[in-house]
């Protein structure tokens, strides 16, 4: 559950998103994950295929900070994919939307974890 709403500038110099204030995200075990003030993002990061990103840009914006948070920290990549999905469930995303951004995630998501 979210315990904090995302509050966020974009940096127009190197297109990405800073954190006003944390984001706060408690995961369903009591987990309690802070995404700190301050912290930069691209936000949900959708491939340019016109009908995918029509589709799903924008769909899970505070899921999307908390997943690029603990894979920026290493955390355990499958356990920070099973996050995003818990948190995409939590921020009201569709169902077919929410499996369509985890089973991307989980095919490619090695490349942004490296």
């Amino acid at each position: 559950m979210f315990l904090s709403s995302l509050n966020l500038k974009y940096k127009v110099e190197d297109n990405r998103w800073v954190l006003s204030r944390a984001l706060l995200y408690r995961t369903e075990g009591g987990w309690e994950v802070e995404v700190p003030k301050g912290y930069s993002t691209d936000l949900d990061s959708v491939p340019r295929i016109p009908f995918v990103y029509a589709w799903l840009k924008g769909q899970a914006t505070k899921s999307a900070v908390v997943h690029d948070w603990l894979y920026d920290q290493k955390y355990n990549r499958r356990r920070a994919d099973k996050i995003l999905l818990e948190a995409m469930k939590d921020e009201g995303v569709a169902r077919t939307k929410r499996w369509a951004i985890y089973l991307g995630v989980r095919a490619f998501g090695w490349l942004a974890y490296l």
